[in-house]
């Protein structure tokens, strides 16, 4: 198969040698950009969450106290731990 996709790519003038290269499937790609997402959601500091909230609502319409909480209480990190747990529970 990747003997195919390297005749193919050359076809364009692709350089792609099908035994030393291997393709990574979509969701697996789709999987490792998320990770990063929510990785770099989770390093966030917590001084620059305050000064944004102050450009991110402006008319005062949200409580900021309840707001900046929230956000540390790092939801992504509890809803990643709880999704890992549901995965190697045996239900």
């Amino acid at each position: 198969m990747l003997e195919e996709l390297q005749h193919l790519l050359r076809e364009h003038s692709i350089m792609f040698d099908a035994h030393d290269h291997r393709i990574r499937c979509f969701p697996h790609i789709v999987n490792i950009c998320i990770q990063h997402i929510l990785d770099a959601f989770s390093a966030v500091d917590p001084s620059d969450l305050a000064k944004a909230f102050v450009h991110a609502f402006p008319d005062g319409g949200v409580d900021s106290e309840e707001y900046l909480k929230a956000l540390g209480r790092n939801s992504i990190a509890q809803d990643r731990q709880i999704i890992k747990d549901v995965h190697s529970s045996c239900l």
